[in-house]
């Protein structure tokens, strides 16, 4: 092969516009590794707040009485605002009652999660419920 054939198929590559042209890609990694690091963090603080919440939903009188256990923590929109899904009892109470339950305990609620992570800022909670039927019931405690 020639030295000037090898050119002309370099030039002819360099020609053709691709979708990653003008890109750094030094910065297609970094953004994934950023990427990968939130969702990481993210998790842990979805962990932090399921301990934190689980032990002080048990507590609440009034939360326990309509029949409301915790089941997951999730964070969607990231660290900002964490949905707390509850599964609660239909039989002894309605889902509003529930979701009105947990919002007079919700200011005690983050409180609990303060004190769990180490943050600057204490994430929003927002509570979605599903009934215990859906899940397979819940445990009855004596």
């Amino acid at each position: 092969m020639n030295r000037n054939d090898s050119r002309q198929r370099w030039r002819a590559l360099c020609a053709s516009l691709g979708p990653d042209d003008g890109v750094n890609p030094k910065d297609d990694r970094k953004a994934a590794s950023r990427d990968a690091a939130h969702g990481w963090k993210d998790k842990q603080l979805c962990v932090h707040a399921a301990r934190a919440l689980g032990a002080e939903i048990a507590r609440l009188r009034s939360v326990e009485q309509l029949g409301v256990a915790l089941v997951a923590v999730e964070a969607p929109d990231g660290p900002v605002r964490l949905r707390v899904v509850c599964a609660f009892d239909p039989r002894r109470a309605d889902e509003a009652a529930a979701i009105a339950a947990l919002n007079a305990a919700k200011g005690m609620l983050r409180a609990s999660i303060a004190r769990a992570i180490v943050r600057k800022r204490v994430p929003d909670i927002a509570f979605s419920l599903i009934p215990a039927d859906v899940l397979g019931g819940l445990e009855e405690t004596p």
